[in-house]
């Protein structure tokens, strides 16, 4: 409903922050350009654009679920630090399992021991111990 608002009051453009927020804005939008930040989707995999080179429609924007880079993520981090052999996924439940499951096969193509630990309260607080094991 927000958002039908927002477009029906003739904005110039829509910026979207969340998934949530450009899938409802998409939706309705028509022809008013939509500037999504969005952090967790991959925008070909859901349908917002065709393809990184040719996105069509009239979205725009910057979306940071690039399967691609968690692999280079954990290569750079293998630069970084000679010897590294293992690491530590702190994941926030409510994101999904894609992009965990993304980050834990990449840390598996490139041999990297990955200990998952789930992010337990709103202030971002995990098991100590569990994090001391990694």
């Amino acid at each position: 409903a927000m958002a039908r608002e927002m477009v029906e009051s003739k904005v110039g453009v829509v910026i979207a922050i969340s998934t949530a927020a450009v899938l409802a804005v998409r939706s309705i939008a028509g022809t008013v350009p939509i500037v999504a930040h969005d952090l967790e989707t991959d925008p070909i995999a859901i349908g917002l654009i065709q393809s990184y080179a040719r996105p069509g429609g009239s979205i725009t924007g910057v979306f940071f679920d690039f399967p691609d880079f968690r692999t280079k993520w954990l290569e750079l981090l293998r630069e970084v630090i000679p010897g590294l052999s293992r690491v530590a996924l702190l994941w926030d439940m409510g994101s999904g399992l894609a992009q965990l499951k993304q980050v834990e096969a990449a840390a598996e193509q490139l041999h990297l021991k990955a200990k998952t630990l789930e992010v337990r309260t709103p202030g971002g607080e995990t098991d100590d111990a569990a994090l001391a094991s990694c």
